[in-house]
């Protein structure tokens, strides 16, 4: 059986509650950066740069001048039994 799993974590940028200005992400073209998209329709901006692993959550202080996140590698390994007795 293969299994996919794509997380995609979206945060919003604010400064005050009422105002939003941009949305972050992880991209699924590279897991290994944080970006962010303005709403008013700007270019993206790169907010992060990570060059190995992947970011696997992130979150922003509350007042958005810190930002916490969990980054790390994903190994995968297939082991062939034959003739299990």
């Amino acid at each position: 059986m293969l299994m996919i799993i794509t997380i995609i974590v979206i945060t919003l940028i604010v400064q005050r509650p009422q105002e939003i200005r941009a949305l972050a992400y992880v991209d699924r073209r590279d897991p290994s950066n944080i970006s962010s998209q303005p709403l008013d329709g700007g270019p993206p901006r790169q907010l992060t740069d990570f060059k190995p692993d992947r970011v696997f959550s992130f979150a922003w202080s509350r007042d958005g001048k810190q930002l916490a996140l969990a980054r790390g590698t994903l190994t995968n390994d297939v082991i062939l039994i034959s003739d299990f007795r």
